[in-house]
């Protein structure tokens, strides 16, 4: 029989098995999946298998699941590296998402399940394998809780963040806000804030800028609070900067906070004003000494 008709008939069993009506046919399935992958076309794999695995997982049968859930991370990586995030992302992290509240999946065990499957991905060599991670992030919170998220992703994030390359810096700054919201004000605060202030001061333009309207939506998000506390401080400290591009910066934030209609009647005359006539003396003392 030539190969290709062998691999048909292979993939109809397995079809077949999927759907039997026994469990205990379903569960050897699950059991020996990865065997099953390792003998046959990475591609077939992708077309067939992905599938067959998905149906496993959402077995009816506890031991099936269980089963399947256990292979979780060999599948996932022994999957064609081209393809291998994309199904992480939209095949497999959503359905074992499904499990969260399965009695035969301990809560301990789904989590470690999902992190295996992510951290290959967070640790890829390739960066935009990283940021499409860091992009689901609402995704990755819901099925891994916030402090799987902070101990794996975030280390990931900060990394990203001091990239040599400005548009990974700009694709974190991007995404700050949607990581504001999973991680809260005091984890944001203990482990980003300081990150997001030091881009005020970033060499290139384009992530100054992208930074200022970034402080923006996490004044928006976090409230006057944060903006007076954390934002306000960092800025008051930029008029007496010996650098030009460093107060023009501290201007275009004072713009920017003064744009928020729920942040203008408490922050201008306390903070904005200030340090806007902070600006405008030291460039006119700047001005007369030069």
């Amino acid at each position: 029989m030539p190969a290709e008709d062998t691999l048909a008939h292979v993939i109809s069993v397995v079809r077949g098995a999927v759907e039997d009506k026994f469990w205990r046919v379903r569960y050897q399935l699950a059991d020996h999946i990865t065997d099953l992958q390792a003998a046959i076309k990475l591609q077939i794999t992708t077309q067939h298998l992905v599938n067959v695995y998905q149906q496993l997982v959402k077995s009816p049968e506890g031991d099936v699941r269980e089963a399947a859930t256990g292979k979780l991370k060999k599948f996932a990586s022994a999957l064609l590296a081209n393809t291998r995030e994309s199904i992480i992302m939209e095949n497999l992290l959503p359905v074992v998402r499904e499990l969260v509240g399965e009695t035969n999946l301990q809560q301990g065990e789904y989590v470690g399940t999902s992190a295996a499957i992510v951290y290959p991905s967070v640790e890829d060599e390739n960066l935009d394998v990283r940021l499409n991670i860091i992009s689901n992030l609402e995704c990755v919170n819901q099925i891994m809780g916030v402090t799987q998220l902070s101990h794996s992703l975030l280390p990931a994030i900060i990394e990203l963040a001091s990239d040599t390359k400005c548009r990974i810096r700009l694709a974190i700054i991007e995404y700050m806000p949607l990581l504001a919201n999973q991680l809260g004000l005091q984890c944001f605060n203990d482990r980003v804030t300081n990150l997001c202030l030091g881009w005020l001061t970033d060499e290139v333009y384009a992530v100054r800028k992208a930074a200022v309207t970034n402080k923006r939506k996490l004044m928006d998000q976090f409230g006057i609070e944060w903006a007076s506390t954390q934002a306000i401080l960092r800025l008051i400290q930029l008029p007496d900067d010996s650098t030009y591009l460093r107060r023009t910066i501290c201007l275009a934030s004072l713009q920017e906070l003064d744009e928020a209609e729920s942040c203008r009647s408490e922050l201008l005359p306390k903070h904005l004003l200030p340090t806007i006539i902070q600006l405008v003396r030291a460039c006119w003392f700047r001005s007369h000494i030069t």
